[in-house]
């Protein structure tokens, strides 16, 4: 059973097909999360939403997700091309619980941000976060040799600050707030404060 249950009010989700987005010959469903796509810059990306995370909570969720992808479509014109391309990277959008704050999955391009950090990030900051995480991708991709030379290139303090300047370039087109500014300002110019994160993050 889909724990993904009807709407009480509305009636909505009450049918057959639902666990699929109403279209089960292109979308599953193994785990009964909420699974829909977004417009993302020019493509569709999938975006997937726990099914541990109670279903009120999804919905907030999706909200936050709705409305940073937002910020990001309207800011597109006004990106310099290495933000465009990096938010580019972006393939999908997977929300965790028990997620690292938020990461990248470097070898699905699936931008993975836990509860915590959607709700504490304001729409312009989770805009940013999709070029910053892409920057990530991009480092990865076009890094010559094996995985392990890779991942080393596309993680690190290095490879933070980097994502970091890319995000900090974007500031005016995403219209970031002042202390937004501020905090990538402070962290560029004393990476080290990065250090603990990057050893947590998968």
């Amino acid at each position: 059973m889909d724990p993904v249950t009807a709407d009480a009010n509305t009636g909505g989700n009450f049918n057959r097909y639902w666990y699929g987005n109403n279209n089960p010959y292109r979308f599953t469903d193994p785990d009964g999360r909420l699974t829909y796509e977004a417009k993302y810059l020019n493509k569709n990306i999938k975006v997937h939403i726990s099914d541990s995370i109670p279903k009120p909570e999804q919905a907030q969720l999706k909200a936050k997700i709705d409305e940073g992808v937002s910020v990001l479509n309207d800011a597109q014109e006004n990106l310099s091309s290495e933000a465009l391309g990096a938010a580019n990277k972006i393939n999908g959008i997977t929300v965790r619980d028990d997620a690292q704050r938020s990461y990248v999955s470097l070898s699905s391009g699936v931008f993975v941000p836990n509860t915590d950090f959607l709700n504490d990030s304001s729409p312009n900051w989770l805009a940013s976060s999709f070029i910053h995480d892409g920057k990530h991708l991009d480092l990865y991709q076009t890094t010559p040799g094996d995985v392990t030379a890779k991942r080393n290139a596309s993680t690190g303090i290095e490879a933070e600050v980097k994502a970091m300047k890319v995000q900090l370039g974007a500031a005016k087109a995403l219209s970031l707030s002042p202390t937004e500014v501020s905090y990538l300002k402070q962290v560029i110019s004393n990476p080290e404060q990065l250090k603990s994160y990057i050893d947590l993050v998968p």
